[in-house]
């Protein structure tokens, strides 16, 4: 997984929306514990680390969960194919019945 500002989780630029993405971590907890070193340690360039991740951290795709989920269906088609399962999909026909197709009793 790529560190990316996030697109879903913003408050300001994302950056610690992505950081808590990428960390698992709740973005919440990422927020306050840069409050709490802002407040409690002046000298620790909290700001310009900031903007200087705003500057190099690049913002998430637009459609990420789509292409996350197209890979994770990649994967697992990959993976049946390897095991030697076929993809019902792609193995069988669906056969569609009309009303025409009944027989009168």
């Amino acid at each position: 997984m790529k560190l990316t500002r996030s697109r879903k989780d913003v408050v300001f630029s994302g950056l610690l929306g992505g950081i808590g993405e990428y960390l698992n971590v709740d973005p919440t907890i990422i927020r306050i514990i840069v409050a709490v070193l802002f407040f409690t340690i002046p000298l620790l360039p909290i700001v310009p680390l900031y903007i200087l991740g705003m500057i190099i951290v690049p913002k998430a795709p637009k459609n990420k969960r789509h292409n996350e989920k197209q890979a994770r269906r990649q994967r697992m088609d990959r993976a049946f194919k390897e095991s030697g399962h076929v993809n019902q999909e792609s193995s069988t026909q669906t056969n569609t019945m009309d009303e025409d197709d009944w027989s009168d009793f």
